[in-house]
């Protein structure tokens, strides 16, 4: 092998380590005297690690081992060559980045071609000259460290990407078991709903009043997404309770507006379409506050509309007179949010009332559905449509009141391990369930102290299998989570499933919460029972605590699986 000299004896500049750390470069030789003279070229500066290898095999081994930043490679050693090492290491890199330098005696143009085929970043000839030594060491430095920043920055915004889709997500089943309603589904009416996003600023209700009477209420808040779906459960709460307790549409209205005011902010408001249909009368009476006109056609064939007149929801505290209109025997009432008619085609023209109007008269939503599909090209806001048709809509007895303001619902909810390591989906699950049985804050926080509790038990003793009895004195605390944190992040098979059963009883409504895990299993009876430690307090005292805040507890099989009843407060 040829030897490394130097010649020149120029200082390089003292590279910046990753996060400010010392970056580590790997020398690779099978000539001793060569990793000295290299080493000797680089040891006077800052921030430098060392690492050697004798051979192709070595270098490899050592890449495995642990993270390097640069790799200066011979390419002729006995055994595994630098072109094999160097396809090797590029082939362990996966996404990361790892410059391979070759310093060579090569001077032909296809052993040098060779070098790059292989994965090689650069080369530096033999005799070693100092200056440029130090200079590309700089250089390719200097590029690895902007390769680790900008996979940091991107792996992290992808992680914020997926856990705020993941929360919007939960966020909008919660939305839509709480405005989910089976009068959707009945003869005589039909609906299309396209959000614009995973949450939507449009809103469907429909229940069924004491008296018989149907009321639906197509809502759209101001702009789309997370901001305009806020509204969505306390307006949905409200309007099931006002409707179920037999109030009238000026009544359902003024509680929605009320609440609206205080709750909003003051640029975000409801616009909304009332409907309140009689199916013993086949009349339909309409409210309307700020949406496209209500479209409807007469027994006689006749086309008619009912105009907006009022202002949306949740704009000023007094909510007024609802000053309806009544259609008598209608044969069909339409009514949409304006996303349908603002669509726009390939050459910006909009899809407009005309076009609406016609695909209503002659096919209902469906055929509307149909044709905005055709015209548009990309959806740009959120889209719904409702159709309403008295004669065909199948005249109910007295009405149940449980089964018109629905308020058991079921919520499940399962998380891989990629979830498992970035998401943790408790606040917002929490939340959307405070918000929907009207939880105060104190209510609020014992509900997610049993949900984290148990949660956590799942994760930590079920998916990732850690001792609790780590946690026998205080000082265990912080190794069990450091290990906690470690097994985490290398976690790559493993879930965790949540499923919440809104039930009531006699003794009033309860949350049915079960947790169960892909673990195998943890001594859940010792765990509820602690130890003879002195501080087998410190072990269990999270299910002990959940055990008098839930009316019953009780693990299943081998403990992957955890059922708690937890009473829901009353008052609502």
């Amino acid at each position: 092998m040829s030897s490394a000299t130097s010649n020149d004896a120029t200082e390089g500049a003292t590279p910046e380590g990753d996060n400010g750390t010392l970056a580590t470069v790997l020398l690779v030789d099978d000539e001793p005297v060569n990793l000295q003279l290299l080493r000797g070229m680089l040891r006077h500066r800052a921030g430098l690690e060392f690492l050697t290898a004798a051979d192709g095999e070595e270098a490899v081994q050592r890449v495995s081992e642990r993270r390097v930043d640069l790799v200066l490679m011979d390419v002729l050693m006995p055994g595994v060559d630098g072109y094999e090492a160097t396809r090797r290491i590029k082939a362990l890199d996966g996404d990361s980045y790892i410059p391979v330098l070759f310093v060579t005696a090569l001077n032909d143009d296809e052993q040098l071609a060779r070098c790059v085929a292989c994965g090689g970043d650069d080369f530096i000839a033999k005799p070693v000259s100092r200056v440029q030594l130090n200079a590309r060491v700089d250089s390719w430095l200097r590029i690895s460290q902007v390769y680790r920043t900008l996979r940091r920055q991107r792996d992290e915004l992808d992680a914020y990407q997926r856990r705020n889709e993941m929360d919007q997500w939960i966020a909008r089943d919660v939305m839509q078991r709480a405005t989910a309603s089976e009068v959707l589904h009945r003869q005589g009416v039909a609906y299309r709903y396209h959000p614009a996003e995973i949450l939507s600023g449009d809103m469907l209700l429909a229940a069924e009043g004491p008296d018989g009477r149907c009321f639906f209420l197509l809502a759209d808040f101001t702009g789309h997404g997370i901001a305009a779906s806020i509204g969505t459960v306390p307006a949905a709460d409200l309007f099931y309770g006002a409707v179920a307790a037999g109030a009238g549409p000026e009544e359902v209205l003024a509680r929605i507006n009320r609440k609206l005011f205080e709750y909003l902010p003051a640029n975000l408001f409801m616009a909304g379409a009332l409907l309140v249909l009689d199916p013993r009368q086949q009349s339909v009476e309409v409210w309307n506050g700020g949406m496209p006109d209500v479209l409807y056609r007469a027994a006689d064939g006749c086309h008619g509309r009912v105009t907006s007149s009022h202002l949306p929801l949740g704009v000023q505290r007094s909510f007024g007179s609802a000053g309806t209109t009544v259609l008598s025997a209608p044969e069909a009432v339409w009514a949409v949010s304006d996303g349908a008619l603002e669509e726009r085609d390939a050459d910006g023209e909009e899809f407009g009332v005309a076009r609406a109007e016609a695909a209503l008269h002659a096919g209902g939503v469906g055929a509307l559905d149909d044709a905005v599909a055709a015209f548009r090209d990309g959806t740009r806001d959120d889209m719904t449509m409702l159709e309403v048709r008295p004669a065909d809509f199948a005249a109910p007895g007295v009405a149940d009141v449980s089964r018109q303001a629905p308020r058991d619902w079921s919520f499940s909810l399962e998380l891989d391990a990629r979830a498992l390591r970035e998401v943790s989906p408790l606040q917002p699950v929490g939340d959307g369930v405070a918000r929907m049985e009207a939880m105060d804050e104190e209510s609020r926080q014992a509900l997610l102290t049993v949900l984290a509790e148990l949660y956590s038990n799942g994760l930590e003793h079920g998916v990732l299998g850690l001792d609790s009895g780590m946690k026998d004195s205080p000082d265990g605390f912080t190794a069990y989570y450091e290990g906690r944190q470690q097994a985490l992040q290398a976690l790559r098979v493993g879930r965790v499933r949540i499923q919440l059963d809104r039930r009531s009883d006699d003794a009033g409504p309860f949350l049915l919460i079960r947790m169960t895990d892909s673990g195998s299993g943890f001594d859940y009876q010792g765990l509820l029972a602690g130890g003879e430690s002195d501080h087998s307090a410190l072990r269990g005292r999270g299910l002990t605590l959940i055990q008098g805040m839930c009316e019953s507890l009780r693990y299943y099989g081998r403990g992957n699986q955890v059922e708690a009843v937890y009473r829901l407060p009353t008052g609502r």
